[in-house]
């Protein structure tokens, strides 16, 4: 046994069997699969997703001692390969902010890796300099440079951790500067556009758009709006507050609730074309509730967004309709997949958030009910335990297993953990306050 099952604890005081399955699954993966630590092998995604499972559990092992040293492998291993390469990423789910992350995880359970925070956070300071320098000559706005996954929303909510630090603060408004200036509309080829809209031309994975024609509007919480807005939100209600910023998070407020309205209220998230924004059409409904782009997490953060600014009327009403949500059936998701990204893993780590912030027992009944799904799919025999239905190309759909953070097993072990422990840092990760 790995785990000290005296150290889990039943916080949501589930059913003692799916409790009991919780921790069995962790043992099978910390325990029993001899693929899951094959850091020679591994690719930088792989390796900070084992990284991510690794720092959630060490509270909960018997053996802190020898864990720490596999910890220790992997953090060397992972910032070793990202400083030989000059053009390594910041980011906070491929890049240093995500280390960072992890190193500072640490640092609060055990008081290590301050040194090496420190150099991570001057690394992408460093970075949102040169940044800052590359946007005022080139006003080009591509996804990569602002959305949640690879660019400055995702980093700037990991520097929020550190924004006492006063070589840090400067980092963070800069990026505030830059998304702040992002949320205000601009006329393209006639048109009246949010600052966000991408061209087709700015847009290096197109063939995947192509069906957007000259260029489209993002909604998402991944690479859209709402991943500002929750950054934006999230560094107001610390008080990092910088000129227009209150106004951009309303702005942003309000376009979401005007893109509701044309899709006939069965949109929150969502792509429209250049076009289809012109003429007030659209042609997208959001079926699949996904964290990543489904309309559940994005009312999540107009709800947070609203309460911040005051705004009753959109408040309650994305409060009424997240609770309108909780008591679905699990069906009515659209969801094919265990893992966090686009399944229900993402899901049930949302509405452990809700119940977490309201209290309310619809949000952890329904938290409960994507829980049992997850684990209903758990297969011992795979590889990492949980497959992966991906979408299909040229009409084809795979399964993998894979073990990252967005779409393999590693997020989901870290979604199961939460459920046994009181505190967990992945969740920053998801932009969650």
């Amino acid at each position: 046994m790995e785990l000290d099952q005296r150290l889990c604890k039943n916080f949501y005081h589930i059913d003692e069997s799916e409790y009991e399955n919780i921790i069995q699954i962790l043992e099978d993966y910390l325990g029993g699969k001899e693929n899951v630590f094959d850091l020679k092998n591994q690719n930088l995604e792989e390796k900070t997703g084992v990284l991510g499972v690794l720092c959630e559990c060490m509270p909960l092992f018997y053996n802190q001692e020898i864990w720490f040293e596999r910890v220790h492998q992997y953090m060397i291993s992972i910032v070793r390969k990202m400083e030989q390469n000059e053009a390594a990423s910041v980011s906070l789910h491929h890049g240093f902010a995500n280390v960072g992350l992890w190193a500072e995880c640490l640092r609060k359970q055990f008081g290590c890796y301050s040194s090496l925070t420190e150099k991570i956070n001057m690394r992408i300071c460093g970075a949102i300099a040169e940044f800052q320098a590359y946007y005022a000559s080139n006003v080009r706005v591509m996804t990569q440079d602002f959305d949640v996954i690879t660019g400055m929303s995702g980093v700037g909510n990991y520097l929020l951790a550190f924004s006492e630090n006063p070589d840090v603060l400067p980092a963070i408004q800069t990026i505030l500067e830059y998304l702040v200036a992002l949320t205000e509309y601009k006329i393209t080829d006639g048109i009246r556009l949010p600052g966000w809209h991408v061209s087709r031309e700015n847009e290096p994975l197109y063939e995947f758009y192509r069906e957007y024609g000259d260029g489209y509007i993002n909604y998402s919480l991944a690479h859209g709006s709402a991943g500002i807005l929750a950054f934006l939100t999230n560094a107001y209600r610390k008080g990092i507050v910088i000129e227009g910023q209150k106004d951009a998070v309303i702005r942003i407020v309000k376009e979401h609730f005007a893109w509701n309205e044309r899709t006939g209220g069965k949109c929150w998230a969502g792509i429209v074309s250049r076009a289809d924004y012109a003429d007030n059409v659209h042609a997208y409904v959001v079926n699949r509730q996904s964290w990543c782009s489904g309309n559940l997490s994005v009312l999540f953060f107009l709800y947070q967004a609203a309460k911040e600014m005051g705004l009753d009327k959109e408040k309650n009403q994305a409060w009424m309709l997240l609770k309108k949500s909780a008591r679905w059936e699990i069906c009515q998701f659209h969801l094919k997949s265990p893992i966090i990204c686009h399944g229900h893993a993402g899901l049930s780590a949302l509405f452990r958030k809700l119940f977490e912030e309201s209290g309310e027992s619809c949000f952890l009944e329904m938290a409960v009910g994507l829980l049992k799904t997850v684990l209903q799919q758990y297969d011992a025999e795979t590889p990492y335990g949980f497959r992966n239905e991906t979408f299909p190309v040229n009409g084809i759909t795979k399964f993998e297993d894979n073990n990252t953070f967005l779409d393999g097993a590693a997020g989901i072990m870290m979604e199961l953990s939460a459920w046994i422990k009181e505190q967990n840092d992945f969740e920053r990760l998801l932009l969650f306050p």
